[in-house]
């Protein structure tokens, strides 16, 4: 909580976010508006969502959208054949800058743990980062992707750039300060 205070972020990205870790984002944080629809209809209570917070004043939201990492994307719940018990989600948002009327599109997920899944998921936003290319929109993609980058250049057509390449830590932090 401090991290953000201190930081000042326009835009956080989790994942793996709870019923109740969502409410104390919620009210921890009221300068952010957060977005981020759980996997399960109705939710539940051990349930998790990528959840998005963006700064409010920052951005005007145009759309936003709950998809499965399916073939199915719209059906509830569905989800790839070697996917464990969790469907898996990810959350899109067209986002307009307030300062400049930039318009770009976000997607935050969370990919499942076995290659087939993780393969399909990966195909899946890429294409979908294709489609929105294709209009003119730049797209952010955000998420724990459960996997290296060796595993993903066997997939990848360029499409997708890790911007996180040349950093000394993960995207988490994890050990740094």
């Amino acid at each position: 909580n401090d991290f953000i205070k201190n930081e000042g972020l326009d835009i956080i990205c989790m994942q793996e976010v709870t019923p109740a870790v969502k409410e104390g984002f919620i009210l921890d944080h009221p300068d952010y508006q957060f977005f981020g629809d759980f996997r399960f209809v109705p939710q539940l209570a051990h349930d998790e969502t990528p959840l998005v917070g963006l700064k409010k004043g920052k951005f005007y939201v145009l759309e936003y959208c709950r998809k499965w990492l399916s073939f199915t994307p719209d059906v509830p719940e569905s989800k790839f054949i070697s996917d464990t018990y969790w469907p898996r989600v990810y959350v899109e948002l067209k986002l307009k800058d307030v300062a400049t009327g930039y318009e770009f599109y976000l997607i935050n997920t969370h990919f499942e743990l076995d290659d087939y899944s993780i393969s399909q998921a990966y195909l899946q936003i890429q294409n979908r980062v294709i489609e929105l290319k294709s209009l003119g929109y730049e797209v952010l993609v955000f998420g724990d992707l459960n996997n290296t980058k060796a595993f993903f250049d066997k997939y990848s057509d360029g499409t997708l750039v890790d911007l996180t390449d040349n950093l000394p830590y993960s995207f988490q932090c994890y050990g740094n300060k």
